[in-house]
């Protein structure tokens, strides 16, 4: 049975002073969150590292979290974003992002009073940590869609390994959210150990599910598969994309 990864995308929380007691509390049921918690920074503009003021959940460094910057589309860090080099952890795209917006609210004389930009009934153009978040909890799903069984960890250091570098980021992976090269980390398994490890139900012309074994996970190709021989009760299921071959009852 496959083990499912929840991902969750919170608020960031600016605290008031004299709350440091429930901050133990805080990170302690984050940290037993049985999956994935990718957060926003925040918008204050501060390095999280250092600074005195209470950003909570986005300073935690917790195994199972994620913390997001927010990134330009010149590829720099968006001016109001916060940052460190130790308690975030990736920039995304956050700076004049179209979004919804409520439509009862949304006349073009009065709306723009929310700080952001009338677009149409309906949509805005704004700018904030909470707008790059969402972009890598939707790689993480994409991840979780190709591979069920991955782990929190896997799914967080596929994210994380295959970023677009940049020297001037404060962040734990030194670079920008790239989906491909999360992706391609996944699915590219050119010269590892492979085989086609189960099929679904009405298998033909569906997915079948490939075991890695010098990655140590499994992931899905849409590939055509057809039967091409049964002898004894049992079939031998051909794929015609990637010639795998499996031996099945029935």
């Amino acid at each position: 049975m496959s083990r499912f990864v929840y991902i969750f995308n919170p608020p960031v929380s600016r605290y008031e002073e004299g709350i440091d007691d429930s901050n133990a509390m805080f990170s302690s049921v984050i940290s037993s969150f049985p999956g994935l918690f990718v957060c926003s920074a925040g918008n204050n503009a501060e390095y999280l590292d250092t600074t005195t003021d209470n950003i909570k959940p986005a300073q935690f460094m917790l195994d199972n979290m994620i913390t997001v910057v927010a990134s330009e589309m010149n590829g720099l860090i968006w001016s109001l974003s916060n940052r460190g080099e130790l308690t975030t952890d990736i920039y995304a795209p956050g700076y004049s992002i179209i979004s919804c917006f409520p439509s009862s609210q949304c006349n073009v004389q009065t709306c723009g009073e929310s700080g952001s930009e009338h677009i149409a009934v309906g949509y805005h153009k704004d700018s904030g940590t909470s707008f790059a978040t969402p972009y890598v909890t939707g790689v993480a799903a994409l991840l979780l869609s190709l591979s069920p069984d991955l782990s929190k960890a896997k799914i967080k250091s596929l994210i994380l390994d295959n970023v677009d570098f940049n020297s001037t980021y404060e962040c734990v992976s030194g670079g920008k959210l790239n989906a491909y090269k999360a992706l391609d980390g996944l699915t590219n398994h050119t010269g590892h150990i492979t085989y086609i490890e189960a099929l679904p139900q009405n298998y033909l012309g569906q997915k079948h599910q490939i075991l890695c074994y010098s990655c140590d996970l499994h992931y899905y190709e849409d590939h055509a598969l057809y039967v091409y021989s049964a002898e004894n009760d049992s079939s031998v299921i051909k794929c015609v994309d990637c010639n795998y071959t499996i031996e099945c009852d029935g």
